[in-house]
C-alpha cells in the first residue's frame, strides 16, 4: 500500500497513523505528509457475505463507498473529495475531515450540527430516480428490518464504557 500511496500522492505521505473505529471491514488511517497536509486511507476490504443481508451484498469489484460518494455528489450533497483508488486493492486516498465527532460537540455548536445534519439527509432524501441503468446503488438498497438488525449487531460489538452500554441495552435488545 505504501508504494501505491507513493506514486499515487501529489505530495508522498511520511507518516500515518490508524485511526479508531470504522465501518464494517473498512479500515482507516491518516496520511501525513512532509508539508503536514494530512489525508485519509481506506481499506475498503468487503463484508464477510456470511453475515452481510442480502441486500447489501455487492460484487467484489465494486466498492459501495465510491459508487455512493459519486451518485450524491453529482446531486449536489458535500462528500469528501476522492483523490486516488485502486479497485482491484480495494484502496481509497480521500479527503481528511478531521476527527471530531458530533458527539464531542457540546451546547449551541452541537445543536447546529444536528440542524446541518438533518438539513443534509433532506437533500438526500429529496434525489428522485432517475431513468439510468443499472439504478445506483442507493435505488437499490433498502433500509429495512434486515439491515437494521446488521447495524444494531456492529454497534453492539463496538468496545463501549459499561455506562453507556447499560444505558443502550434496553434500547437495542
Amino acid at each position: 500500500a505504501l508504494e501505491w500511496l507513493r506514486d499515487s500522492s501529489p505530495t508522498p505521505p511520511c507518516s500515518w497513523e490508524a485511526l479508531r473505529g470504522g465501518a464494517g471491514a473498512r479500515g482507516y488511517w491518516r496520511l501525513r505528509d512532509v508539508l503536514g497536509t494530512t489525508r485519509v486511507f481506506m481499506w475498503a476490504l468487503p463484508e464477510d457475505p456470511a453475515i452481510v443481508p442480502p441486500a447489501l451484498r455487492v460484487s467484489g469489484d465494486r466498492i459501495p463507498f465510491l459508487e455512493v460518494a459519486r451518485f450524491l455528489g453529482e446531486h449536489g450533497v458535500p462528500v469528501p473529495q476522492i483523490y486516488a483508488f485502486d479497485i482491484a486493492k480495494r484502496w481509497i486516498v480521500l479527503e481528511d475531515l478531521g476527527s471530531r465527532h458530533l458527539a464531542d460537540l457540546q451546547g449551541s455548536e452541537r445543536v447546529r450540527a444536528h440542524e446541518a445534519a438533518i438539513d443534509l439527509l433532506a437533500c438526500v432524501h429529496r434525489i428522485e430516480q432517475t431513468g439510468e441503468t443499472p439504478l445506483p446503488l442507493p435505488f437499490h438498497r433498502s433500509f429495512d428490518a434486515e439491515w437494521i438488525g446488521f447495524e444494531i449487531g456492529l454497534f453492539q460489538a463496538l468496545d463501549l464504557p459499561g455506562r453507556m452500554r447499560a444505558r443502550l441495552e434496553p434500547w437495542l435488545a
